[in-house]
Protein backbone atom coordinates (compact mmCIF):
# COMPACT_ATOMS: atom_id res chain seq x y z
CA UNK A 1 0.00 0.00 0.00
CA UNK A 2 1.28 3.43 -0.87
CA UNK A 3 0.75 6.60 -2.84
CA UNK A 4 0.36 4.57 -6.06
CA UNK A 5 -2.94 3.20 -4.67
CA UNK A 6 -5.35 5.89 -5.82
CA UNK A 7 -9.02 6.25 -6.67
CA UNK A 8 -8.28 4.95 -10.17
CA UNK A 9 -6.46 1.75 -9.12
CA UNK A 10 -7.93 -1.53 -7.80
CA UNK A 11 -9.06 -1.38 -4.16
CA UNK A 12 -6.59 -2.87 -1.65
CA UNK A 13 -6.34 -3.23 2.12
CA UNK A 14 -4.09 -4.46 4.89
CA UNK A 15 -6.00 -6.45 7.53
CA UNK A 16 -5.16 -7.64 11.01
CA UNK A 17 -4.79 -11.29 12.02
CA UNK A 18 -8.25 -11.47 13.59
CA UNK A 19 -9.87 -10.19 10.38
CA UNK A 20 -7.99 -12.81 8.32
CA UNK A 21 -8.94 -15.65 10.69
CA UNK A 22 -12.62 -14.66 10.77
CA UNK A 23 -12.97 -14.47 7.01
CA UNK A 24 -10.68 -17.28 5.87
CA UNK A 25 -10.21 -19.43 9.01
CA UNK A 26 -6.45 -19.08 8.63
CA UNK A 27 -3.76 -16.44 8.43
CA UNK A 28 -3.31 -17.10 4.72
CA UNK A 29 -5.29 -14.13 3.37
CA UNK A 30 -2.79 -12.25 1.20
CA UNK A 31 -4.04 -12.08 -2.38
CA UNK A 32 -7.59 -13.00 -1.38
CA UNK A 33 -10.61 -10.72 -1.62
CA UNK A 34 -13.45 -9.49 0.59
CA UNK A 35 -16.38 -7.16 0.03
CA UNK A 36 -17.04 -4.03 2.05
CA UNK A 37 -20.52 -2.94 3.18
CA UNK A 38 -21.11 -1.20 -0.14
CA UNK A 39 -20.35 -4.45 -2.00
CA UNK A 40 -16.99 -3.31 -3.41
CA UNK A 41 -14.41 -6.09 -3.82
CA UNK A 42 -11.12 -5.33 -2.06
CA UNK A 43 -7.89 -7.33 -2.35
CA UNK A 44 -5.86 -8.06 0.78
CA UNK A 45 -2.23 -7.08 0.21
CA UNK A 46 -0.88 -7.44 3.73
CA UNK A 47 -1.54 -8.70 7.26
CA UNK A 48 -0.54 -6.97 10.50
CA UNK A 49 -0.59 -8.11 14.11
CA UNK A 50 -3.68 -7.50 16.20
CA UNK A 51 -3.61 -4.28 18.15
CA UNK A 52 -5.39 -2.52 20.99
CA UNK A 53 -7.58 0.29 19.67
CA UNK A 54 -9.70 1.49 22.60
CA UNK A 55 -8.52 -0.25 25.77
CA UNK A 56 -5.48 -2.22 26.88
CA UNK A 57 -7.76 -4.99 28.18
CA UNK A 58 -9.97 -5.37 25.09
CA UNK A 59 -10.21 -8.57 23.07
CA UNK A 60 -8.77 -8.44 19.53
CA UNK A 61 -11.19 -6.98 16.99
CA UNK A 62 -11.10 -7.38 13.21
CA UNK A 63 -9.69 -4.36 11.40
CA UNK A 64 -8.98 -3.38 7.80
CA UNK A 65 -6.69 -0.52 6.84
CA UNK A 66 -7.21 1.25 3.51
CA UNK A 67 -4.90 3.55 1.54
CA UNK A 68 -5.78 7.17 2.31
CA UNK A 69 -6.11 7.98 -1.40
CA UNK A 70 -8.72 5.22 -1.80
CA UNK A 71 -10.64 5.60 1.45
CA UNK A 72 -13.04 8.33 0.32
CA UNK A 73 -13.79 6.55 -2.97
CA UNK A 74 -14.38 3.23 -1.18
CA UNK A 75 -16.94 4.87 1.11
CA UNK A 76 -18.88 6.24 -1.87
CA UNK A 77 -18.97 3.13 -4.05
Amino acid sequence: MGFADTASTPAVAVVNQTFARLLFHSGDAIGRYFKNRAGLTIQIVGIVADGKYLSISEDPKPAAFLPILQSRVLEQR
